[in-house]
């Protein structure tokens, strides 16, 4: 059985007033977002205690994050890097701005520039996107999306880009890990994780909720219907709003004097 720790963030304020907050601590999962126990304290600068209140860390930092896979981001002198639990630095302050480590690799900024580092602090990517999202095993099997000159693609976790940066916005959904959406020019369209085009960009707009009861709202010609995960037109474009699917119905409208519910087969319901 799993054995859960309650790691007690402590925020203490220039008045010495003490705040706590509770929070599960998954420590036999090596990915787990899981601070080791430790506490952030604040004395003009910033340090870790652990759950006894004894410093661990002493307060040498001007600003700091939380624990994450084991790692902490730190910044001195104007300047980030990550420390490991007993303080000892294992990335140099070398970088302008970090994100927390995530399925072992985090986002480093130098120059307003975006690149990619693993946990040893070696660069797998050097800092040239405007942005890299970071990464998550719920979305899209780990990849990230990474934005340059305006334009849209995604990278793995070795750097490599998965998809071309060609787009002008990208949306994936959760819940739909294989299907993504995107826009070139003022269309929307829907590629695979390969980056395959198996929607035609089309769609004027496509609805933000996503797909729900395996529908989503596109609109072509300047109305809103339902197309299925394949692309296929389930409920024909004829309605000037739509919301999306919940439990087996939509509310449409056909002109503002009339708006109802549809179930998933375009039958009006109420």
């Amino acid at each position: 059985m799993q054995k859960y720790l309650f790691f007690l963030f402590i925020l203490v304020t220039m008045n010495g007033k003490i705040f706590a907050n509770s929070n599960p601590c998954d420590t036999t999962n090596p990915q787990a977002n899981c601070p080791q126990n430790l506490t952030i304290i604040r004395n003009n600068q910033f340090g870790f205690a652990n759950n006894a209140g004894q410093t661990v860390i002493a307060s040498n930092y001007d600003d700091i994050k939380k624990f994450s896979e084991g790692l902490a981001g730190v910044k001195k002198n104007h300047q980030w890097g990550f420390i490991d639990d007993t303080g000892r630095q294992v990335v140099a302050f070398r970088y302008d701005n970090v994100k927390d480590f995530s399925g072992g690799v985090a986002v480093v900024y130098k120059n307003n520039k975006a690149g990619l580092i693993d946990k040893a602090g070696k660069l797998i990517i050097s800092p040239k996107y405007d942005n890299i999202d970071n990464f998550s095993p719920q979305h899209l099997d780990s990849f990230a999306k990474v934005e340059l000159n305006g334009k849209k693609g995604f990278i793995n976790r070795t750097g490599k880009v998965i998809i071309p940066l060609k787009y002008d916005d990208i949306r994936f959904f959760a819940g739909v890990s294989k299907i993504v959406a995107v826009k070139q020019g003022n269309f929307w369209g829907f590629i695979d994780t390969s980056g395959k085009v198996f929607i035609p960009i089309q769609f004027e707009e496509i609805h933000q909720a996503g797909f729900s009861d395996n529908l989503i709202a596109v609109k072509k010609n300047g109305k809103w219907g339902f197309i299925d995960e394949t692309g296929r037109v389930i409920i024909p474009f004829r309605y000037l709003a739509v919301d999306a699917f919940s439990q087996g119905v939509a509310r449409v409208m056909t002109n503002p004097q009339q708006i109802f519910y549809i179930d998933t087969t375009g039958r009006q319901v109420h």
